[in-house]
């Protein structure tokens, strides 16, 4: 996503003083679905129905739909918590946690009588890893090594990890020498 259409957004949609890019720029791809297929709803996972109250739990949605697993506590057997609050994560079989959902399109007037229920992919089976995985999520709010917790097959480059480690108040620096950079190098 960084790479193939933040980028090119940064260089060539994007207003200097946007307080928030990666939103408008999710925004900006998706709504050209709704050219070819005008009766579809977008929920982006930014949208809130009121503070802290999203119009969408982005992680639940990918696992009902089969993209992704979202492992939680309730995925634990004995758990070690007790009732101590554990955030969950979404993890992708092919790319671990280095991904991100954004959106789910709804696609009204799409009807497929023969399509079947996907299961997401349980890629962290025992339970030793799944402690393991939610301990490094909640212990690390970056939650940057849970990322790695299965082998995967492509990780952000380090531009787009250190962009998304900066907080995004400071990142705005950062996109100013990305276009710089862009025109030293044309």
């Amino acid at each position: 996503m960084f790479e193939k259409a933040f980028k090119p957004f940064i260089y060539n949609i994007y207003k200097k003083g946007d307080l928030a890019p990666i939103d408008h720029c999710v925004k900006y791809y998706t709504e050209e679905i709704k050219t070819d297929y005008p009766d579809t709803d977008l929920i982006y996972d930014f949208d809130q129905k009121a503070p802290r109250l999203y119009s969408i739990l982005v992680q639940t949605a990918a696992h009902v739909a089969g993209a992704a697993y979202y492992y939680q506590k309730k995925d634990v057997i004995n758990n070690p918590w007790g009732d101590k609050t554990i955030f969950g994560i979404s993890i992708h079989p092919q790319y671990g946690g280095w991904f991100a959902i954004r959106a789910a399109i709804i696609f009204k007037n799409l009807k497929f009588a023969d399509l079947k229920k996907k299961d997401p992919v349980d890629a962290i089976p025992d339970q030793e890893t799944r402690i393991k995985l939610l301990n490094m999520l909640n212990e690390d709010w970056e939650y940057w090594k849970a990322r790695d917790i299965i082998k995967v097959s492509e990780r952000y480059t380090e531009e787009a990890i250190n962009y998304f480690k900066t907080l995004p108040k400071d990142r705005y620096k950062l996109i100013e020498d990305m276009q710089a950079n862009r025109k030293n190098n044309a």
